[in-house]
């Protein structure tokens, strides 16, 4: 059993800011201008930055909400230090407070080696019905198709562009409009982490700023 707490060495939140500006007709909803995405960075044994999603593409003050509820909780009892130094909960909030104040835009974060992939599973009756029968053409022509079957539809989607969001959108709402009342959807967003996003330079100010 590991008994060393995480050591967290970087923490980024990012928003759409560049791609609401590019397209603001289609970056509305649920992708818009209060999405926020939040990734935090450990240090693993190896030495290599490991980075990892805090809920999924979301609303600001949700994922404030989850990090209350998990990873400064961890902080406050000392399964999680920052930079190898414990930190109080508010302390290790007021790190990414920070962060939201002067979020990095998407197409930073992804030139930085992380993007955003949102997978899908939904079954193909849902998205081939006669209501998406003007879109599920484009569906099914997607590369980002990954199989289907007369059951079930699977698309893994990277995050990083107008398009890729439109695409995401509309599957998207299939989802949240039957994932109550019909088995077999699931909705998971990951990271793609490139090599270069892997090597993080110590930072040296996050005390002071935390103070």
């Amino acid at each position: 059993m590991n008994n060393h707490p995480l050591n967290e060495v970087g923490r980024i939140v990012a928003d759409l800011s560049d791609l609401v500006r590019e397209s603001p007709e289609v970056m509305s909803h649920p992708y818009g201008t209060e999405s926020r995405i939040f990734i935090a960075g450990d240090r693993v044994a190896n030495g290599d930055v490991e980075w990892s999603l805090i809920g999924s593409v979301e609303w600001q003050y949700r994922l404030m909400d989850d990090l209350c509820y998990r990873r400064a909780v961890d902080a406050e009892f000392g399964r999680l230090v920052v930079d190898g130094r414990r930190l109080p909960a508010e302390k290790y909030l007021a790190l990414w407070r920070r962060e939201c104040a002067k979020p990095m835009p998407l197409l930073q974060l992804i030139e930085f080696g992380i993007t955003p992939v949102l997978e899908l599973h939904l079954p193909t009756d849902h998205c081939r019905s006669a209501e998406h029968t003007d879109v599920a053409e484009g569906w099914y022509a997607s590369p980002f198709l990954v199989d289907f079957d007369q059951h079930m539809s699977r698309w893994t989607i990277p995050l990083d562009s107008v398009e890729h969001f439109k695409l995401a959108a509309q599957l998207r709402s299939i989802y949240w409009a039957q994932e109550r009342n019909v088995e077999g959807f699931s909705r998971t967003t990951k990271l793609r982490v490139a090599d270069r996003a892997r090597a993080l330079p110590q930072t040296t100010d996050l005390f002071k700023e935390a103070a």
